[in-house]
C-alpha cells in the first residue's frame, strides 16, 4: 500500500504544470528552458527513486526544492517523512511540504495537514490541518476529503470556523 500511494504520488507530482513564464519573450524562452532542465531532473530522481536509489534522486531533487521547485520540495518531504534515502525526519518532512503547499501543492497540501493532525513534525493541531485538507481537498486530493472529515470530527464549531476562515484567505506564495 505504501508503495502503490508513493508511486502514484511521485508520479502525479511529475505530471503537475511548472512556474508560469515570464511575460519578456527572452526571460521566457530561458524560463521554459529551465523548466524543461527542472522537468527532467525531476524525471530523472524519480526513475532513480523507483529503483531504490534514493542518494540520486536527492541529489536531483534536493537543489531543486532549494531553488523553489515545488515538485521537488513535495518529493523532499516525502522522502524525510518516510525514511527513504535520508534519515526519518518529520521536522524536515514538514519544512519541505509547507513550503511545497504554499505554492498550492494540493499532495503538499494534504501530506502537511496529515502531519499536523498526527502531530508528527509540528504541534498537533485540528485546525492547521482541518485547513490544510480543506484547500487539498478543494483541488480534488480525495485522501485530504477524508482527511478533511475525520479532523472535523474531533474540532468544536468554532475551531471548523476557524479553520474554514484560514483556508478562504490563505494565497498561493510564488518562491
Amino acid at each position: 500500500m505504501r508503495k502503490r500511494f508513493r508511486s502514484s504520488l511521485v508520479l502525479a507530482m511529475i505530471l503537475m504544470g511548472g512556474i508560469p513564464a515570464s511575460v519578456d519573450a527572452t526571460s521566457q524562452v530561458a524560463t521554459q528552458t529551465d523548466e524543461a532542465a527542472d522537468k527532467a531532473r525531476v524525471r530523472a530522481g524519480y526513475k532513480a527513486f523507483t529503483q531504490g536509489d534514493f542518494d540520486t534522486a536527492l541529489r536531483e531533487w534536493k537543489p531543486l526544492a532549494e531553488k523553489g521547485n515545488p515538485v521537488a520540495q513535495t518529493l523532499l518531504g516525502l522522502m524525510y517523512s518516510s525514511g527513504d534515502g535520508v534519515s526519518q525526519n518529520h521536522a524536515e518532512a514538514v519544512k519541505w511540504y509547507l513550503r511545497a503547499a504554499n505554492q498550492g501543492v494540493p499532495d503538499a497540501q494534504y501530506n502537511l495537514g496529515y502531519m499536523y493532525s498526527m502531530g508528527k513534525g509540528a504541534p498537533q493541531d485540528n485546525i492547521h490541518a482541518h485547513m490544510w485538507s480543506i484547500l487539498a481537498a478543494d483541488k480534488g486530493n480525495e485522501e485530504a476529503v477524508r482527511l478533511r472529515d475525520v479532523t472535523a470530527e474531533f474540532m468544536s464549531v468554532e475551531e471548523i470556523s476557524r479553520a474554514k476562515r484560514l483556508a478562504r484567505e490563505w494565497n498561493p506564495e510564488m518562491e
